[in-house]
């Protein structure tokens, strides 16, 4: 649920060498909030439209999250496009049974109800994605706070987390079409970056 402005510290280090694009997903942030499918191949594909349009014809995809699993899935799809990808914690298909209940329960329909979320559970949650949540500052943590508060206010916006998340959670793993053949063909060079302390993304997934 996160928008481009979690990039921000990074931008200024990458822009010394590169054009650096960092756009909201549609569905967040800044962008529009059309309805669609909301699968990690679906974003792939308006992100890859954004490079036709910006006349950028090939790239270094990188993101981190849902954003690392996007940018392996545009590099999938347009691999002569893709100078190399770099995908940090990128999340790729629940096998876990607790995990994919949540999944499940996420329909699109509860972002129209679920308005308020308490400022200190959000801080809290912010800081537990951090092994330790000391390393970042405090103000960080405010700022984010406010961030995803103001834009938790959009119905639209809450509807595209909540399909988002089923959606990339739920992905098929396995068979011809499944995410992990897939991932198998990737061609691209690739840099997969997994937290030893990562309590949301297992770094277990790194050996898969």
């Amino acid at each position: 649920g996160a928008t481009k402005v979690s990039w921000v510290p990074a931008v200024p280090l990458l822009a010394q060498k590169h054009c650096v694009i960092v756009p909201d997903l549609p569905g967040f942030g800044a962008s529009e909030k059309p309805r669609g499918v909301h699968s990690a191949q679906w974003f792939a594909g308006h992100a890859l439209a954004l490079m036709d349009a910006m006349g950028c014809e090939r790239m270094y995809a990188g993101g981190h999250s849902m954003g690392g699993r996007i940018a392996t899935e545009m590099a999938m799809l347009e691999p002569d496009r893709t100078l190399a990808v770099v995908a940090i914690c990128p999340v790729t298909v629940f096998d876990r049974p607790r995990a994919l209940r949540i999944a499940r329960l996420a329909r699109p329909e509860l972002g129209w109800f679920l308005t308020r979320l308490p400022r200190p559970r959000v801080e809290n949650g912010l800081r537990s994605l951090f092994a330790d949540p000391s390393h970042v500052d405090d103000d960080w943590y405010e700022v984010a706070a406010d961030d995803f508060l103001r834009r938790w206010k959009s119905a639209k916006e809450r509807r595209a987390f909540a399909s988002s998340l089923r959606r990339i959670y739920l992905d098929k793993p396995f068979g011809r079409s499944g995410f992990w053949a897939r991932l198998a063909l990737l061609e691209p060079p690739a840099l997969f970056v997994y937290g030893r302390d990562d309590v949301v993304i297992r770094p277990a997934l790194a050996e898969v």
